[in-house]
């Protein structure tokens, strides 16, 4: 009987995107984006290349641009050459949602946990993120990224690490 694939949950902004790549792609007279939005950080996408690589993952998209629809994501994901495959977005736990100054919030965690419920019980996964919108039993599968820098090479091992 086959195992089935861990399971990378994945935010882009903070994570593979960074205001940092942006300003750099600007300052030598580049544009930061193409038609799917923000280009990725070539060292992120480099990280999140050697994960896949060692844990073979499969990655639910928890981004908020999971808005654009799981076929656009997967097309800028062949597109722009990203490493494994996208299996899913996250669902939007609109039942989990508080209203603050006109914006309805949703903590990812919620997300994550309805998708877990609904497609991966048993699977072993991690969290890749800038933010800290988790549930408390998430707490050990999260790997924070710092916003600036992106996910990077000391990240790698850590998430790895955490995928065994």
């Amino acid at each position: 009987m086959e195992t089935a694939k861990p399971i990378i949950f994945l935010d882009f902004e903070g994570v593979l995107n960074t205001k940092q790549y942006a300003s750099d792609l600007r300052r030598s007279g580049k544009m930061p984006n193409d038609q799917y939005g923000y280009l990725f950080d070539p060292t992120a996408v480099s990280s999140l290349r050697d994960i896949i690589a060692e844990r073979d993952a499969d990655i639910v998209i928890t981004s908020s641009w999971r808005d654009e629809g799981l076929d656009k994501l997967r097309k800028m994901w062949a597109d722009r050459d990203m490493p494994g495959e996208i299996l899913d977005i996250t669902p939007f736990a609109i039942d989990r949602s508080i209203i603050i100054d006109g914006y309805m919030i949703v903590q990812r965690g919620y997300e994550i946990k309805q998708w877990l419920r609904d497609n991966g019980r048993g699977r072993n996964y991690i969290i890749i993120d800038d933010q800290d919108d988790f549930l408390p039993e998430q707490n050990t599968h999260i790997v924070r990224i710092d916003k600036k820098k992106g996910l990077s090479p000391d990240d790698v091992q850590m998430a790895i690490n955490k995928l065994a």
